[in-house]
Parts: C-alpha cells; sequence; structure tokens
C-alpha cells in the first residue's frame, strides 16, 4: 500500500469552490502516483479563514464551523469516492453539543468515516474555543490498523502507552506548528512511537504563505531491521512572505511511501520486536481501554504553547 503525503503551503481567503477543486487537484495526484491513502495536514480548512490574524480567528473559526463543517465533511468523502483515494487528517472545526471540536478524519472510497477529535490541546487552540475530546479509536482499513494522532496528541507518553497493546500498524500524524521547534518536537516523538509500537508512522505539517506556520512531511519506518539505518523521510519548509528559489523549490512538494506491512511481520518474526510502550502501560490509569477506542478525563488539556 502506498501513501502520499503534500508538503502544502496554506493560502488564506480561499472560498468553498476554491478549497474543494484544491482537495480533489490533491487526491487526483495521490491517484496519479497510485497511492491508497492521502494524508492532509491539520487544520487545512483554516484556509477559509479571511486571515491567519489571531484578533480575527476566533468568530470565524466558528462560522466555519457552523456553515462549512460537515460540508466538508461531505466534500472529503465525495473525493474519496470520485478518486479512490481515501483522505486522511485534514482536521477541521465541528460543533457537536454546543462544543467546538478540531476533528480528523479517514474517509474511504466505500463510504466510511473515521473521525477523531483532538484529545491534548494548545493555549491557543484553548484560546480559540476548542474543547477537548475525550475518546481515542482505533479503526481498520485494507487490512492496516491504524489511528490518528492529531499533532500535540502525538507527543503525549499515556496515549502511546494506552495503545500499545493495540499492535498498530500505522500512525496518521495530521499538525499545525508555528516553527521549526515544532517540528522537532513533533517528528521526534513520532519517532518515539514508531520504536514503541514498531509500526509505520506518517505526517504531515502545512507551512502558510504570510509565515504563520512551519511545515513538514515525514514517513518514519518501523525501527527494526530491515527498516532501522534507513527508516525514514522528512522534507521540512518554512515560507516568509518573501520567498528565496530554494524555498520557493519545495511548495507543495509531494511524496508516496510504501507501507509494507508483509514485510514489517518478516522482520518482526525474525528479529524480535521491542515495545517499550508495554513496560509503561500500567502506570497509567487514568485511560481505559477497550476493543474499539481509548478513552480518556475529557476535562484533561496540556498546557504548553505550539513550540
Amino acid at each position: 500500500m502506498k501513501i502520499n503525503i503534500p508538503l502544502l503551503i496554506l493560502e488564506e481567503n480561499k472560498n468553498f469552490e476554491e478549497f474543494s477543486a484544491r482537495v480533489l487537484k490533491l487526491a487526483l495526484n495521490a491517484q496519479k502516483q497510485n497511492a491508497q491513502i492521502l494524508l492532509l495536514p491539520e487544520f487545512l480548512a483554516f484556509e477559509l479563514l479571511s486571515s491567519f490574524k489571531s484578533s480575527r480567528k476566533k468568530a470565524e473559526i466558528s462560522t466555519i464551523a457552523q456553515n462549512y463543517g460537515h460540508k466538508i465533511m461531505k466534500l472529503y468523502s465525495e473525493v474519496s469516492r470520485q478518486t479512490g483515494v481515501a483522505l486522511a487528517g485534514g482536521t477541521l472545526p465541528l460543533i457537536e453539543n454546543e462544543q467546538l471540536y478540531n476533528v480528523a478524519g479517514f474517509y474511504t472510497p466505500t463510504g466510511e468515516i473515521h473521525l477523531q477529535k483532538k484529545l491534548f490541546l494548545t493555549p491557543d487552540e484553548l484560546a480559540l474555543g476548542f474543547s477537548a475530546g475525550a475518546e481515542l479509536s482505533t479503526f481498520t482499513w485494507q487490512g492496516l490498523l491504524m489511528c490518528q494522532l492529531i499533532c500535540l496528541d502525538v507527543e503525549i507518553p499515556s496515549v502511546s502507552a494506552a495503545l500499545a497493546p493495540q499492535s498498530l500498524d500505522l500512525i496518521l500524524v495530521p499538525s499545525m506548528v508555528n516553527d521549526r521547534c515544532g517540528n522537532e518536537r513533533v517528528y521526534g516523538c513520532s519517532f518515539a512511537r514508531a520504536i514503541e509500537h514498531t509500526c509505520f508512522v506518517a505526517g504531515s505539517g502545512a507551512g502558510s504563505s504570510n509565515g504563520h506556520y512551519s511545515g513538514q512531511n515525514y514517513f518514519i519506518h518501523p525501527q527494526i531491521p530491515p527498516f532501522a539505518g534507513r527508516g525514514h523521510s522528512r522534507i521540512q519548509a518554512e515560507r516568509a512572505p518573501a520567498l528565496d528559489e530554494a524555498q520557493a523549490s519545495i511548495k507543495n512538494k509531494t511524496e508516496v511511501f510504501e507501507i509494507n506491512i508483509e514485510k514489517k511481520q518478516l522482520a518482526i518474526e525474525t528479529y524480535g520486536a521491542i515495545r517499550p510502550a508495554f513496560i509503561s502501560a500500567g502506570a497509567h490509569s487514568n485511560f481505559r481501554v477497550n476493543s474499539n477506542s481509548i478513552l480518556r478525563p475529557e476535562e484533561r488539556t496540556h498546557d504548553r504553547s505550539l513550540c
């Protein structure tokens, strides 16, 4: 199976038709590259904002959630059906029971939708009115057991420990950060998850045309032979208002990676696997695990900035 991860530059003040065309173009490109999954970054829906400046965000995000939230979900589903490519990540603001959530989704060509609310929120997100989700779900598609950890969620050790018994194949990490410091944190913790779970980890984070956000994409292999030592690929981009030639050359760059589960299983059978998350799983009683999901206290947040 192949996954397509574009490195996107977000552009503010798009109308819905322009946004829809952008999503379709990305999916068609993934289709052309014979990818089965397209991983989109956190807050892709921010392209519908008139400005990325924080002074205007809060009211506009609520408006996007009310007017476009379910419309974007329908768009993702239709694009997936049309292209035969599953769309992952691409988080959007959704309102449920009068609460605003940051929600990732996995949309399949057959109409399945697996939603994931962000569990741990930054101060910026709290200031924008977001609420923390309470459930972390795993799901199976095309034989792969996977989950979605949105940005900060991949950095929380107790989440990883609670996931350990699930024997994941793939972790999807849509993200959005302010600068390279944030990129290093998300990437470093994703690498730790690949080690702990002996699984693939794919990440997508967008930059922005005015320098408000810094982007990266990456694909990390299970850190066991024959993957270890050459087990990752990564591209970073920061785009300031004035682009130089080198920065411009990686704008909206896309890469395709192979998820070879058979090779992973053979490697585990041959070499075994060390899974540190199992060691610490019993130390985190704030999670309750069942066969379908992982629950956490709804009021729990994480008091960190984006960097």
